[in-house]
């Protein structure tokens, strides 16, 4: 389950999910936070997005069911993958990343300066709305989850199989606390992943999630 794990074959029968950061954004490159404001890659950010279906096409080219983020940094980013397989992804909102509110577009020292209490609280998921109008962290694990048991089932009604879900860093980080059995919140003890990274996680067929491989970034740049 380390960073930089070997290629994961999917057993006969389970519901294989390849959780695909997108690439890096021009405001992560300037450290800004993004939530769900709408912004594009960087110019390593669409290196990587190649990057990332160069190796998906060459281990998983058995993938038959893509979905993606409707964020225009994912949609950029999973773009070189819908080529190469020649499958368009559907796009569910389900995977976009936690919305901040107004703290969206301001740096992080910006948002720890002034809201440090709040951001402190929002953290230990108390009922505590990011930037006025945003998520709680259970809201977020809440949705993320329900799109993660929606592909699962569809793979599962099709005798199982592999799918590539192009998401965010929050996501990937609330699906890994909830199939490792961590409680809302557990996914802040979880190293961040980085753009471009691919963790896998498995439903089995007696009905357990497990993680497979996490943040791993071997294929990059």
């Amino acid at each position: 389950m380390s960073e930089g794990a070997p290629h994961v074959d999917s057993p006969a029968g389970s519901a294989t999910l390849l959780l695909v950061r997108h690439g890096e954004s021009l405001w992560n490159a300037a450290g800004v936070l993004q939530g769900q404001e709408c912004n594009g890659l960087s110019p390593l950010g669409f290196r990587q997005a190649d990057a990332v279906a160069e190796y998906l096409a060459k281990n998983h080219s058995d993938a038959q069911l893509f979905t993606r983020s409707d964020i225009r940094r994912v949609q950029e980013t999973a773009a070189p993958t819908e080529e190469r397989f020649g499958e368009q992804a559907s796009v569910d909102a389900d995977w976009r990343e936690v919305h901040l509110g107004t703290w969206s577009g301001r740096s992080r020292e910006d948002v720890i300066a002034e809201h440090h209490d709040e951001l402190r609280r929002w953290l230990l998921c108390e009922d505590i709305r990011p930037g006025g109008r945003g998520e709680t962290l259970p809201e977020l694990r809440a949705r993320v989850w329900r799109a993660a048991e929606g592909v699962a089932e569809r793979l599962l009604s099709e005798g199982g199989g592999t799918a590539i879900c192009f998401t965010h860093g929050g996501p990937i980080r609330t699906a890994t606390a909830a199939v490792l059995g961590l409680s809302p919140g557990g996914e802040r003890r979880i190293q961040p992943v980085r753009n471009g990274s691919v963790t896998v996680i498995r439903r089995d067929t007696d009905g357990d999630w497990r993680l497979a491989a996490y943040n791993r970034v071997d294929h990059l740049p």
